[in-house]
């Protein structure tokens, strides 16, 4: 009869191999690091070949190590998943998306599947989706600029950008694009990605929009970024979709003629399998929020003279690669 490993050892092996870090790792698992590095040592022995490379820049994988990794996790998520079916109530369901997201689109409208549904209790971590701990969720909404291949994702949100700003700032009329960089912009993340990608497809003289991006506001979500633009301390540019509303009260209005930009899209994961009441009811109300959500910003776009057919596509010229 073969000898399993030591569970805990198995474990502590996912973790470090995860985040690449014996520190992170135990406090991914609540445990010391001289704990995870014990059990690693266990396990090592266990196999009779060392699993991590140990170097002055950290740590890496050896072959070995790569070759169990995929397994291991594997079944860790078929022994958490069976362990959620008959442990956990069907009317719990976590669910992990970022911030922007959960504070511009999901929260405003959460309260109706609260009130629709008022006793499944919804677990939700929002953060950077970028280099997280690695944790389980029955949801994720994930974002790409490229059409996604992932068993159980589905498209949800299209990500039509815009540069909007306040009435009060733009007092002298629409801005010419090329003037842009004249302004003071208002960076939804510090790496400005959304606005050098929106930049190349506008034609922006690279060198003018670079001096504009290293005086820019930097700002680390699209709603800080909204907000400021509501308060008149510059432009920013981002999802009509999370703007909508004001597009149509006034608070925000285009900065140029631009047409919107489809620039990437949201896409629902949802984990292999997952068969929980609570998890049909909240995707069923993401999908139904997220055509209702289509259909006003395809009307605060049309009485702002608006199109959503801008052939400046991203993600379609991505697609046609």
């Amino acid at each position: 009869m073969r000898r399993i490993p030591p569970l805990n050892s198995i474990r502590a092996f996912e973790a470090v191999a995860k985040r690449l870090s014996f520190k992170h790792a135990a406090e991914d698992l609540f445990v010391t690091q001289s704990a995870v590095s014990q059990q690693i040592k266990i396990l090592e022995e266990h196999f009779g070949f060392s699993l991590f490379l140990r170097n002055a820049k950290g740590l890496t994988l050896t072959q070995e190590g790569e070759k169990i990794l995929p397994a291991v996790s594997q079944a860790f998520e078929i022994i958490l998943d069976a362990v959620n079916e008959v442990s956990k109530s069907t009317k719990e369901i976590s669910i992990n998306t970022s911030t922007s997201f959960a504070m511009s689109w999901m929260m405003p409208r959460f309260h109706q599947f609260e009130a629709e549904h008022p006793n499944v209790t919804v677990q939700m971590s929002a953060g950077s989706q970028e280099n997280h701990s690695p944790k389980y969720y029955d949801l994720e909404i994930l974002y790409s600029t490229t059409p996604m291949e992932r068993e159980g994702a589905e498209p949800l949100l299209e990500e039509w950008m815009i540069p909007v700003c306040s009435a009060k700032y733009l007092n002298n009329g629409l801005l010419e694009i090329r003037d842009l960089p004249k302004q003071r912009l208002l960076l939804n993340s510090p790496t400005a990605s959304d606005w050098k990608t929106w930049s190349r497809l506008m034609h922006i003289n690279p060198s003018s929009f670079t001096d504009a991006i290293n005086s820019a506001m930097k700002l680390p979500t699209d709603f800080a970024a909204i907000e400021m633009a509501v308060a008149g301390y510059g432009i920013a540019l981002t999802n009509v979709h999370y703007i909508s509303d004001k597009l149509n009260n006034g608070l925000l209005i285009p900065a140029t003629n631009a047409q919107p930009v489809l620039l990437g899209a949201h896409y629902l994961s949802r984990k292999k399998n997952l068969s929980k009441l609570a998890s049909e009811l909240l995707i069923e109300w993401f999908l139904i929020a997220a055509k209702k959500s289509a259909e006003e910003i395809r009307l605060a776009c049309d009485k702002r003279g608006l199109s959503l057919e801008s052939s400046s596509s991203y993600l379609v010229k991505t697609n046609r690669k």
